[in-house]
């Protein structure tokens, strides 16, 4: 080095030291140890066992070759060297995003055992900097003390997972796609695209989106880098504009149900805390090894936990395209007035605006209702969403069907309405308007009836009860309009 001040020799007695050689090194110098300590920080390595330091003259050199230096016992590595000394990271590490890549990368890919030619390619890049060898080495230590074990996916676990980060060909595509070997049920992919370099977030999108947006429709689960580009390094950053941001935006437009992990190295709790209230299913941080207080197996448990998670919550995209199909059908906004707007498709029917149109507001809300509740954590989103879409069917019912107390229930065309129960005066009136085999609703319609009705509290509900009874809905909807 041309910088005398550099002090390479000291780097170098670092390597034989991390490379496990505990032969005596003598460090020749022109100053002594206090005044090199001073000058570099580095230099606190001549103060553990087996590391000697002596003037740069030849007299000193032949003096100290007399001497009996003893190495420095093996026993004593962790004692007597690791725990005296600490090695920063180096200028040639671009920062503390890219430093968390590579760490987390080498960490999972260790622990996962996934040997691919990227992630050797990483490994080799990390191993041979003094920096990470050093975080072998303490790490080393760390993980003696680990015994929690690596979980696995449930094998009946069935869903789509996309990955968008911007170190995929780094090691990232490879560790994720090791989660999911073996798991048939699993379809992975990843959007492969090199975000590096890129600038103008906007000319991405429209060169890519139409790509990005069809790999976006036929994933239930997405893990999503939080930043992509390098322009989201930039410190004043608002957390609107880094691009992963802008990607969760474009998600949601195209089907808020999909359920979306984000990864980010980021550290700083008010980002995390923003990152919730858009309605992430949950975060995975990039390990930075100077936080040691993530431990890369539970950190690898927590995304399979989260990746079960989504994938149990995948009806919720289903439920996000009936809930915009009942709203298109109805085609009414709720910020308007009701005496401005009409619903074309009970206009038709021979039943006054005023009636059907406080019914059709309904139908809209309760829609809004039930994707919203089933999007949350609450306990009884199910009996909730359950009983809001049953509501739907009563309002349904409101608008064609005159009850009547001692007399006969009538249609809105003056006819008799033969049936008593709600179930059964839905398959009339679907049938009325020639729909296509039965609403076939009755078996969910009686666990809400037990509900409300025998005090029976633990009536059990399952998503695919939402979906069958949501779809009879739509399918009620759309006979209505097709009549």
């Amino acid at each position: 080095s041309s910088n005398y001040l550099e002090l390479l020799g000291l780097r170098v007695a670092y390597h034989i030291r991390l490379s496990k050689i505990y032969s005596p090194i003598v460090i020749l110098s022109d100053v002594d140890s206090y005044i090199l300590n001073k000058i570099n920080p580095m230099s606190n390595i001549v103060f553990t066992k087996g590391i000697f330091i002596t003037q740069n003259t030849k007299d000193a050199f032949k003096k100290i070759k007399t001497k009996n230096l003893l190495p420095l016992a093996e026993n004593d590595y962790k004692k007597e060297f690791l725990n005296k000394i600490k090695i920063v990271s180096s200028k040639d590490i671009s920062g503390r995003h890219d430093i968390a890549n590579k760490w987390s990368i080498y960490r999972w890919g260790h622990f996962l055992c996934v040997n691919t030619e990227n992630i050797k390619i990483n490994r080799a890049e990390i191993e041979n900097m003094l920096y990470f060898k050093y975080l072998k080495e303490v790490y080393k230590n760390i993980d003696m003390q680990t015994e929690k074990q690596i979980h696995t996916l449930k094998n009946n676990t069935k869903g789509n997972v996309l990955l968008i980060d911007d170190e995929w060909s780094k090691g990232w595509s490879d560790i994720i796609a090791k989660i999911f070997d073996g798991h048939k049920g699993i379809g992975f992919q990843t959007f492969e695209y090199d975000f590096k370099d890129k600038s103008n977030f906007q000319l991405i999108m429209q060169v890519k989106y139409k790509e990005l947006k069809q790999q976006i429709q036929n994933s239930d689960v997405l893990i999503l880098d939080l930043r992509l580009i390098e322009q989201d390094h930039n410190k004043d950053i608002e957390i609107d504009s880094y691009s992963g941001v802008k990607i969760l935006e474009k998600i949601y437009e195209i089907n808020a149900g999909i359920q979306v992990i984000m990864l980010t190295a980021t550290s700083k709790s008010t980002i995390l805390e923003k990152l919730y209230e858009k309605k992430i299913l949950g975060y995975i941080k990039k390990e930075h090894p100077e936080d040691r207080s993530i431990s890369t197996v539970e950190n690898i448990n927590k995304f399979i936990k989260l990746i079960y998670k989504g994938i149990k919550r995948k009806s919720l995209k289903e439920i996000f395209n009936i809930k915009s199909e009942i709203i298109n059908l109805l085609n009414i906004k709720l910020t308007e007035n009701v005496k401005d707007q009409d619903c074309e498709i009970f206009k038709k029917f021979d039943i006054p605006k005023k009636h059907y149109m406080k019914f059709a507001m309904k139908l809209h809300r309760e829609s809004l209702y039930v994707f919203e509740v089933l999007d949350s954590f609450l306990e009884n989103r199910f009996i909730y969403s359950m009983l809001s879409i049953v509501s739907s069917f009563e309002a349904i019912n409101s608008i064609f069907i005159e009850e009547k107390r001692y007399d006969r229930d009538k249609f809105w065309d003056g006819s008799n309405v033969e049936k008593t129960t709600l179930n059964d005066k839905l398959e009339e009136l679907y049938k009325r308007f020639h729909g296509k085999g039965t609403l076939d609703i009755k078996d969910i319609i009686k666990k809400r009836n037990d509900y409300l009705h025998s005090n029976i509290q633990t009536v059990h509900i399952e998503p695919k009860d939402i979906l069958k009874l949501f779809k009879a809905e739509l399918k009620m909807l759309q006979v209505i309009k097709d009549s």
